[in-house]
């Protein structure tokens, strides 16, 4: 059966196996390549988003003795270091960054190149299109720990770890060929549609997003794409080839979502200064 991680030779928007399978069978490989790669971001959270912010936290903490004791945005206090504290982070700060990551990450994977190299781009297009989450003009936090820029770099980079590993686990973990896998894999699947609705509605909505202005023009894009994944799927599920120009307006749509991102965070970094 193999091990669970070993590099994955499947890399593009096609549907892995042969073309005469039935359609149903197509379809539960393509659920369980996407529940594997849903799987890979929620690992890389839990170690960028809940172990590594905890890390920053700290490092943030050490360089701002003086602001020991002060409550965050969040409730928090600089400095104070406990085990239910410690707990949130690590499962649910992490969880919460994986699900951020992994909706994204299976919509735009078929339109990253293959090899090391996707692994550097993954990080890159997390760190632009979600660096909102984490980066916001109006966020008392940056105002009171120092040195600004290199906490802005700490935040971004929990994200862009987070994308980087979950490239990195997706090479790895190997489960769309295992038929044991399809029933966990159509509930996660299941779990993430529900997700990628406030996932979506976060670019444009300051209810979902918790920011006063949206980065709605990253959201364009990302739908641009995700609209493209979605026709690739259902050729794939079909074994009908996509249309040529496809995977050209996916790798635009990526390109143009991560450079709004970039010209996005600018700004809310203009203002934090």
């Amino acid at each position: 059966m193999g091990s669970l991680l070993t590099p994955s030779s499947t890399d593009g928007p096609r549907v892995d196996g042969d073309s005469n399978e039935a359609s149903s069978d197509r379809l539960l490989r393509l659920v369980r390549r996407t529940a594997a790669s849903g799987l890979a971001a929620v690992l890389a959270g839990v170690l960028a988003g809940g172990i590594g912010g905890r890390i920053v936290m700290r490092i943030s903490a050490l360089m701002n003795p003086v602001r020991d004791g002060v409550r965050t945005s969040n409730g928090n206090r600089i400095g104070e270091i406990t085990a239910s504290g410690t707990f949130e982070l690590v499962v649910f700060g992490g969880i919460l960054t994986g699900a951020a990551v992994a909706w994204g990450w299976v919509i735009v994977r078929p339109w990253l190149p293959a090899g090391p190299s996707r692994h550097v781009i993954a990080g890159g297009v997390a760190a632009t299109t979600l660096g909102f989450l984490v980066i916001e003009g109006d966020n008392f936090d940056f105002s009171i720990l120092d040195p600004l820029w290199l906490h802005i770099a700490m935040f971004l980079g929990i994200m862009a770890v987070a994308g980087m590993l979950t490239s990195w686990f997706d090479d790895r973990i190997r489960l769309h060929d295992r038929p044991s896998f399809t029933f966990p894999a159509l509930v996660m699947c299941g779990f993430g549609a529900l997700l990628a609705i406030p996932g979506i509605l976060q670019f444009f909505s300051t209810s979902f997003c918790f920011c006063e202005s949206p980065p709605r023009m990253v959201g364009v894009f990302v739908l641009l794409t995700m609209s493209i994944t979605v026709v690739t799927w259902v050729n794939d599920i079909a074994a009908r080839p996509p249309p040529r120009h496809l995977p050209w307006i996916g790798r635009a749509g990526v390109a143009a979502a991560a450079v709004s991102g970039v010209i996005y965070l600018a700004q809310q970094i203009i203002e934090l200064t």
